[in-house]
């Protein structure tokens, strides 16, 4: 900006002075022409000049003239010029005119030419021509011709100046909002700047900004979901040996007590306990290990038959806790394609949480008529859904709005891995997850899409 003002300002300053000093020449070459005229007149005339025709010349001229001819007798326009004053040499013919450095005649200042004239008639001597023009009209006359062109470049100069600094706020203003923002950005601070009126290149810029802004945001939350999900990985790495040896130390218990105990092979909850074991051992070693987006083998499976099977694990913690548990499934043959034991989770974590969260209001009073229900149903022609519903007071305002990163929770034991991993595994099955609160109720909804093929049979333990 600063460049481009300074080019336009010193432009602006050399076409006023160019033009006021070609003004300043057509002032000066008009005078000189207009008395060139006049005295060339007066030279080629036949009348005689008398004072009345000199006084005429004058007010068209502009000039002063003093004839003298060869007896020494003077005619003026002027009457009170004392021809003594006046030079005498330096003649020059009508046709060439010239004017000389100005000379005092009284109290004035004049520019002043003599010509000679010549002879009229016969008889008569030769004449001179005092030619004077008055110094300060002729400066008036500069004056006025020069003052128009610097007053227009002044006044030029001044409305470029003032357009050019509110152009230069108006640029200068949102580029420094925009370099306070970029500031905030590199700080961490992701936050949109306020876009301006103009519809310009300013207004493009700060759109650019934006977009920049929200990738950004969205790319820290990715590096920190996989750093958080890294961490996780670095921990359940200690942990997932020491767990997994004292589930199957469990699992060898419970077979031993089930053989020694009468009533230990028909016992429910003695077969509850001992798939509950397999199940931790299984989960350790498949889920916590590594990050569970990771890629498995896919298989066709009755995906209502699943979440049928774990309905027998889930009765007697519900029951313990005083949560009715409502379990509809259709009757019909609903295939997906996927991977038994980590959908397994998935169902088991959802139904898990729902009877956690139902289990008690926000103070520590049971909820009363305290409900989880849990649905499968066909939407549309190519997708299953799993809905699962509790009468808990749902997450709190800081947990919801991040619901499904890891290590976020608003339990008192809990580690906020479950949904995550939750999360990871429907997505890698081509579904999504999500929640919403309905009136009282507390909603998650698993949508995965149906496929074609034989379903594949799983034997797991107690079923």
């Amino acid at each position: 900006m600063v460049p481009m003002a300074a080019a336009t300002l010193v432009a602006i300053v050399a076409l006023s002075v160019l033009d006021a000093y070609l003004a300043a020449r057509r002032a000066t070459s008009l005078i000189e022409r207009q008395i060139a005229e006049v005295t060339r007149t007066l030279a080629e005339s036949n009348f005689p000049l008398t004072e009345r025709v000199l006084q005429q010349m004058h007010g068209l001229a502009g000039a002063h003239f003093v004839l003298v001819d060869e007896r020494g007798l003077v005619t003026s326009s002027r009457g009170d010029v004392d021809v003594a004053l006046l030079p005498n040499s330096g003649a020059r013919d009508a046709v060439d005119l010239d004017f000389v450095a100005a000379i005092r005649v009284g109290d004035q200042a004049y520019y002043h030419a003599l010509l000679s004239l010549p002879r009229r008639g016969a008889g008569a001597g030769p004449q001179r021509l005092h030619v004077l023009y008055p110094e300060r009209a002729y400066r008036a006359a500069w004056q006025h011709a020069v003052k128009p062109p610097l007053v227009i470049g002044a006044a030029s100069l001044v409305a470029v100046a003032l357009i050019g600094a509110v152009i230069a706020y108006q640029v200068s203003r949102p580029l420094s909002d925009l370099r306070a923002h970029m500031g905030h950005i590199a700080e961490g601070e992701f936050v949109p700047v306020p876009l301006p009126r103009r519809n310009d290149e300013i207004r493009d810029l700060a759109l650019a900004v934006n977009r920049m802004s929200e990738m950004l945001a969205k790319f820290e939350q990715e590096v920190r979901r996989t750093e958080q999900i890294r961490t996780l990985g670095h921990l359940v790495r200690g942990l997932a040996h020491q767990l997994r040896n004292s589930a199957t130390g469990a699992v060898i218990a419970v077979d031993i007590h089930r053989h020694e105990c009468p009533l230990g092979q028909e016992n429910e909850s003695m077969q509850v306990a001992a798939r509950q074991l397999t199940l931790i051992e299984k989960f350790v070693r498949k889920f916590l290990s590594l990050d569970a987006r990771s890629p498995r083998l896919h298989a066709p499976l009755n995906f209502v038959e699943l979440v049928e099977g774990l309905i027998p694990l889930l009765r007697p913690t519900a029951a313990h806790v005083g949560v009715t548990l409502d379990v509809r499934l259709p009757a019909e043959l609903l295939v997906i394609k996927g991977d038994w034991d980590a959908l397994e989770h998935v169902v088991l974590n959802l139904l898990l949480n729902a009877i956690e969260a139902a289990e008690r209001a926000p103070g520590v009073a049971p909820i009363r008529d305290a409900a989880v229900c849990a649905e499968v149903l066909r939407r549309d022609s190519d997708r299953v859904c799993l809905v699962v519903e509790d009468t808990g007071p749902g997450p709190s305002a800081d947990v919801a709005a991040r619901m499904f990163e890891p290590f976020l929770t608003d339990k008192p034991h809990g580690t906020g891995l479950g949904l995550s991993l939750a999360r990871g595994i429907v997505e890698s099955h081509g579904g999504s997850i999500r929640w919403e609160r309905r009136q009282t109720r507390t909603c998650f909804v698993v949508d995965l899409p149906l496929t074609e093929g034989r379903v594949e049979r799983v034997e797991t333990p107690g079923r």
